[in-house]
């Protein structure tokens, strides 16, 4: 059946504005992504809150976040504008993708670890208090990250691959890149909002310390500016 005039029309119009939402709502989505978890990473480095191993699963967290908004995302806006050159190297395709979904991974391993480490420390029961530690933290992770990458080198692996297994491959992909996505770009904002009493603080505390930094820094700036002015005036008027 061929296709009328009127039909190619809103094929073009319809391929515009979703060229148009890839292009600005994964722009808008990087940024959050950005902000968040590099605020992430400060809050939770902060003396109050980095001894505790929640802490350090959350800081894997927006560690392997940023480091996927730089294989997922950004590459995907990159490739509206032909940019993305995973498109042309068969083997950076396969790296890409690869790292992409074992960083995808980690991220909500990691969440879940530190939902699991908070029911240990809330435990009535002594034994499962000591079971949360930085040492398992440490150890929990590392086993994961080697878990994530051994188990998605398979997605690299030269292979013929069924139809039925590229469609599973595709909408894993579209699955993951939809959690990851909504995990890392509003996780940040919602616990900020209706997190705890201690994250709360020591985030009004990071935001009053880089506010304070900025004022002194620029009434420093200022008063320079003011000290050579006056001397060039003396420097003039002698």
């Amino acid at each position: 059946m061929n296709a009328t005039h009127n039909d190619v029309e809103l094929i073009t119009r319809l391929s515009n504005i979703s060229l148009y939402i890839m292009r600005h709502g994964l722009l808008i989505m990087i940024i959050l992504d950005l902000v968040g978890n590099v605020m992430t990473v400060f809050i939770f480095r902060q003396p109050k809150l980095r001894a505790n191993p929640c802490s350090f699963y959350l800081i894997s967290t927006a560690y392997a976040n940023l480091l996927w908004i730089l294989t997922s995302p950004f590459v995907r806006m990159l490739s509206t504008f032909g940019l993305d050159l995973s498109e042309r190297i068969n083997v950076l395709c396969k790296m890409r993708r690869s790292l992409a979904y074992a960083l995808s991974s980690l991220s909500m391993i990691s969440v879940a670890l530190a939902t699991v480490d908070r029911f240990l420390v809330s435990s009535t029961h002594v034994g499962y208090r000591q079971l949360s530690s930085l040492r398992s933290a440490y150890r929990l992770v590392a086993i994961n990250t080697i878990i994530c990458c051994l188990i998605f080198f398979v997605f690299t692996l030269n292979i013929d691959k069924s139809q039925l297994r590229s469609k599973i491959e595709t909408l894993f992909d579209d699955a993951t890149f939809f959690f990851t996505t909504f995990q890392s770009s509003f996780s940040f904002y919602i616990y900020a909002t209706s997190g705890g009493q201690l994250f709360r603080q020591t985030l009004r505390a990071f935001l009053r310390s880089i506010i304070s930094k900025f004022y002194r820094s620029t009434r420093n700036i200022n008063m320079e500016n003011i000290v050579e002015l006056q001397r060039l005036r003396n420097h003039i008027s002698s």
